[in-house]
């Protein structure tokens, strides 16, 4: 969330002051270090496929001098999810005559999610076809619950022929697996590396944070369940190893 108000800083401030060296000024701080800063932020948010767009409305001081606070509309997106908003920053003078954010609040234009459902799902029920062409040919695919394409909750099912191998790639949400039947192999590193697989047999499970680098393989054949937030998105390490690609 800080990325967005470092931006809305720049937006708002430097109408304000007519200039990013004066807005450096005013924060106590050097043109170059406020841009740079600015950049670092936006960069590390956008590699994670994270995204927010700043339209700040209104600014106001109390009377004493030394409380501020901005309005004004967000739109953030993550990995193609959108939501669209109203923000409010509280900011506080400082001894040395800088400004200070000491409290941020979003509101979602979207409002409180629906009331979560009881859902029983039968085995033969679930429909399975094609995985996704971001995973290699051969593997299939059957969502249990909610939509892995969207934001919020999700569990999905893989059934993998055995030799089945995913390139090293990452997720920018978090990662949980089970594995139900089979034995899953999963290594952590930039490249595939058959002498860094760990093998999960039946019953096992794990968590694979976000942005970490992982490989994979199906020692035999195996049925995975995964869930986690969405949407669930793959990136691949070496964007040559993205079977879309290819396609």
């Amino acid at each position: 969330m800080r990325v967005a108000f470092r931006k809305e800083l720049i937006e708002l401030l430097t109408t304000e002051f007519r200039s990013v060296s004066s807005l450096a000024r005013e924060l106590g701080t050097t043109r170059g270090d406020v841009e740079d800063d600015l950049r670092h932020a936006l960069r590390s948010a956008r590699a994670c496929g994270h995204d927010i767009e700043i339209v700040p409305a209104k600014a106001e001081v109390s009377t004493s001098g030394d409380v501020g606070w901005t309005t004004g509309s967000y739109k953030m997106t993550m990995n193609g999810a959108t939501d669209n908003g109203k923000y409010v920053a509280v900011w506080r003078k400082q001894s040395d005559g800088s400004w200070k954010v000491v409290e941020d609040i979003f509101n979602s234009d979207a409002g409180a999610p629906a009331p979560s459902q009881h859902i029983i799902v039968q085995a033969g029920s679930l429909k399975w076809g094609d995985a996704p062409p971001v995973l290699p040919a051969g593997a299939k695919l059957a969502v249990v619950s909610g939509d892995p394409g969207q934001a919020g909750p999700f569990i999905i099912r893989l059934q993998l022929p055995a030799g089945y191998k995913i390139a090293a790639h990452w997720h920018p949400t978090d990662e949980n697996v089970t594995v139900l039947s089979g034995v899953f192999a999963i290594g952590m590193g930039d490249a595939f590396d058959d002498a860094k697989l760990q093998a999960l047999s039946a019953g096992s499970y794990t968590t694979l944070p976000a942005t970490m680098h992982h490989f994979a393989m199906a020692k035999s054949p195996t049925t995975l369940q995964i869930h986690g937030m969405g949407p669930f998105v793959v990136n691949y390490v070496n964007p040559a190893d993205d079977p879309s690609k290819k396609q």
